[in-house]
């Protein structure tokens, strides 16, 4: 069996580190493509990534949008796929616990050859790594984040990996219900919310708009967040947080980093 990890990623330098120590002695090989409709990342992105060796490659360059980004990894790993192979969708502010990735081996073992993808929770962190949002959308686990891996395989939609025929793999999936990932893209800047909204909104997502509006759409959104901005906000035990976590945030949750550099915080 191996187990193969693609990640896309744009100005990650807060978490990424983080992200890929946590999953690394998991996977076989990985492939990270680091780029967005403005070019490669302009902070330590790339930098980080290189210090983890070949094991991990790094590729970058200019797209259009994130199904373009990810068969973009695909193409990089198909020649390691075999008759039995895996793949983790990692995002770069995602971390792991070591004792949740054996599960998930474990159960790739087992698993018959019909079932294609393993769903799983997600804790989403708000603000900070000593709380998380609960309720509607941030409940429901609608990522598939671990499919089987076969060289015709390719995104047709961001998340979603389909066959040959365009067939979707989410359908054939086992749900682990005590696993868990845990996600910090909602923890970091005020910069980070107004990127994720703001490229959401300029890609489409929420109507067409023009660059004026995503701007000021992504403006709102990261303004919400600094000031709370979500129901259902509850605290999270530190002494559950993986290490990773634990290593780069102090008592009050806070990234470690930011405490260099408080206006990127509290824009």
């Amino acid at each position: 069996m191996k187990i193969l990890m693609g990640m896309i990623a744009y100005n990650e330098e807060l978490l990424i580190e983080a992200s890929l120590k946590s999953i690394y002695d998991f996977i076989d090989k990985g492939v990270i493509i680091d780029g967005s409709p403005f070019g490669p990342s302009k902070d330590k992105t790339a930098s980080i990534i290189k210090k983890f060796g070949s094991k991990i490659e790094y590729h970058s360059g200019i797209f259009l949008n994130k199904e373009e980004q990810r068969n973009e990894y695909l193409k990089y790993l198909r020649p390691y796929i075999n008759n039995n192979t895996w793949l983790l969708v990692l995002d770069a502010d995602e971390i792991w616990k070591d004792k949740d990735l054996e599960v998930i081996r474990n159960t790739m073992k087992m698993l018959p050859s019909h079932i294609t993808a393993i769903h799983f929770n997600h804790l989403h962190f708000w603000r900070d790594f000593n709380h998380v949002i609960t309720g509607g959308i941030w409940s429901k686990n609608i990522l598939y984040r671990i499919n089987r891996l076969k060289p015709n395989y390719y995104y047709r939609v961001h998340n979603s990996l389909a066959d040959e025929r365009g067939i979707s793999l989410d359908g054939r999936s086992v749900f682990l219900n005590n696993i868990f990932c845990y996600h910090g893209g909602h923890a970091q800047t005020w910069d980070k919310e107004f990127y994720r909204y703001y490229y959401m909104a300029r890609r489409g997502d929420y109507g067409k708009k023009t660059e004026q509006e995503a701007i000021e759409y992504g403006k709102k959104q990261a303004n919400g967040w600094l000031k709370g901005g979500q129901k259902g906000i509850v605290k999270f035990p530190r002494s559950l947080l993986p290490e990773e976590l634990l290593e780069i945030t102090d008592e009050d949750g806070i990234l470690k980093a930011l405490k260099k550099n408080e206006k990127i915080r509290n824009k």
